[in-house]
């Protein structure tokens, strides 16, 4: 089946990337939106009409998870990731946002350490401060055109008897690294030693670029909580679903426990349905995706090689999304950001949202089209030469 990978307008969607900072019409028509992490593509065709089959044939009442969602769920880590699971181990929650809070309070205490690699998705900052947890940032090291965990660090922090919990993003965003076999193993080591408990945000596992490999934390150490779900690969983040795999019963019943003690009971059923559509049917899909991001980031990278040495991209290993450095201009952050917002008319992430790390960095979405992407670098190489001409 050939995809249609063609980006869809979604000025009048009300989407969060497209209205987010808009003040008049015809800002909305001249900017290009590049921010926040989903595709401006429809869902894959199977997940579409199954969707449409199914509100059409069933009755939208209180119904629980089938067996076959939780056999789609454990054939999916099979295939894809090489790991088996029970279905006993699999927790549904309305997206990992939520399982991030939920775990933060079922593990640790208030004033209890929260260990973070940063940058790193400004969601994880808030979970911890919200929480009355103390935020413990660890900068990861900048090597040439990529990143590394500063293992010195995070071993002292971690011997730190405050310092209860490590979230690790993987793959990373929004550096965009799939940590390797060793440096998994050298965290799962520290943590073990220092009785850290792990919370691996795993909901970019879909997405690995370019033969890279991402090894599920799980299969390393059982006593973890995994958090993935299926919203960024299949382009549905909206429907607000995750399945949460907590392998070690004792960790899986306090955190169960703690999520009927905030009222969360039962999925949402079209939400369940479009898991294990997508997981079941869509695949080819995704497989197509991946090779749009591919192609995407060659493009990119190509392109600002040759057009605009200014300007350093992040090597990315996993993800749709891109760290770029942007210190060769010479801007002060904040200018930075009025340079692209109003003369490039370009909307990214502001990198400051991911840490003090990302000054004069920003994160772009690249899992759009390559009639956008060509626009986003051609106003790029314009505005970039109108401005700093020698």
């Amino acid at each position: 089946m050939n995809y249609n990978f063609k980006n869809q307008d979604r000025s009048k969607q009300s989407s969060n990337k497209w209205e987010r900072n808009i003040q008049t019409k015809e800002e909305m028509k001249e900017k290009i939106f590049l921010s926040v992490a989903d595709a401006d593509f429809l869902i894959a065709p199977e997940i579409e009409k199954g969707l449409s089959y199914y509100i059409k044939n069933v009755v939208l009442g209180y119904n629980k998870p089938s067996p076959n969602y939780y056999l789609s769920v454990i054939k999916w880590m099979k295939q894809k990731h090489d790991w088996d699971i029970l279905k006993e181990s699999i927790v549904i929650t309305p997206g990992v946002v939520f399982a991030l809070y939920n775990a933060i309070t079922s593990y640790t205490h208030e004033n209890d350490g929260v260990i973070i690699f940063s940058p790193v998705y400004p969601r994880f900052n808030y979970a911890i401060t919200d929480s009355k947890r103390a935020l413990v940032s660890i900068p990861l090291l900048k090597t040439k055109g990529s990143y590394e965990i500063d293992f010195e660090l995070f071993e002292s922090e971690a011997k730190k008897e405050n310092n209860k919990m490590l979230i690790l993003c993987s793959p990373h965003n929004p550096v965009g690294r799939v940590w390797n076999l060793d440096e998994l193993q050298r965290i799962n080591q520290i943590c073990i030693e220092n009785n850290i408990v792990v919370i691996s945000d795993e909901i970019h596992n879909d997405l690995v670029l370019n033969n890279n490999q991402h090894t599920v934390f799980s299969k390393i150490n059982k006593k973890s909580i995994i958090c993935t779900s299926p919203s960024k690969a299949f382009n549905m983040g909206g429907l607000q679903v995750a399945n949460i795999i907590i392998e070690d019963k004792e960790l899986r019943e306090k955190f169960v426990k703690n999520m009927g003690n905030n009222g969360i009971h039962m999925g949402n059923i079209l939400s369940l349905k479009a898991v294990e559509l997508a997981y079941n049917n869509a695949s080819k899909w995704l497989e197509n995706f991946v090779r749009l991001i591919e192609e995407n980031y060659q493009i990119l990278t190509s392109f600002i090689s040759e057009k605009l040495p200014q300007v350093k991209v992040t090597k990315l290993e996993g993800t749709y999304l891109v760290w770029l450095d942007f210190s060769g201009l010479k801007l002060e952050h904040e200018t930075l950001k009025v340079f692209l917002e109003t003369k490039c008319h370009l909307e990214f992430s502001d990198g400051i949202s991911f840490g003090k790390e990302g000054y004069n960095y920003q994160r772009m979405n690249i899992a759009c089209d390559k009639k956008t992407l060509m626009e986003v670098l051609h106003r790029l190489e314009k505005e970039v030469l109108i401005a700093f001409k020698e």
